[in-house]
């Protein structure tokens, strides 16, 4: 625990810290009742948000806030993966649908950056949904079944240009195809 901590402090940036030592931590249940919250509480207009253990900010925050703007129209947008988790093949065709020939077309749920108004929104009514039983455990399940009642609202970074998720690369993927820089264009 503690990469994207440790990777926003090399940059001089501070982040809140969600969920320390709360006792039998629930992602589907926890994840989105203290993000919704913490979005209640927030001052600023944008929030970023990533996995603490295995997530790192490689440029600075207000680039990566230029970059949302410049590139996306969207209250929220997530990562996006390799992998479609958990299973539902419902819920897989609808994102092979939105994503088309992307090699990163799923949702990660554990990256993402949007507008704080509707991330308070989104995150409240998360709270509102019913785990997936193939993963009780896990807040994606939960996000993602709010994905089709939002398609105008949230959006996924199908071309990497701001989150690159190296979890499940179990093929090699080339370098050109994958856009790491954050300079606009």
């Amino acid at each position: 625990m503690g990469c994207f901590e440790r990777s926003l402090s090399h940059m001089g940036a501070q982040c809140v810290i969600l969920g320390e030592g709360i006792k039998d931590w629930v992602n589907s249940r926890d994840k989105p009742r203290l993000i919704a919250q913490a979005a209640r509480e927030a001052k600023t207009e944008f929030l970023m948000y990533a996995d603490s253990r295995d997530a790192i900010l490689v440029r600075p925050p207000a680039t990566v806030i230029e970059k949302y703007l410049s590139h996306f129209d969207a209250g929220l947008l997530f990562g996006a993966d390799r992998l479609s988790w958990p299973p539902d093949r419902a819920q897989t065709r609808y994102e092979d649908q939105l994503g088309g020939d992307a090699q990163f077309r799923y949702l990660n749920a554990g990256a993402w950056i949007g507008r704080r108004s509707f991330v308070e929104r989104f995150f409240a009514e998360a709270q509102q949904c019913a785990p997936v039983s193939s993963a009780a455990d896990s807040e994606q399940g939960v996000v993602r079944q709010l994905l089709p009642k939002w398609k105008d609202q949230v959006a996924m970074d199908y071309r990497c240009e701001i989150f690159f998720n190296i979890g499940y690369l179990l093929n090699p993927v080339p370098i050109y195809q994958i856009n790491l820089s954050m300079e606009t264009a």
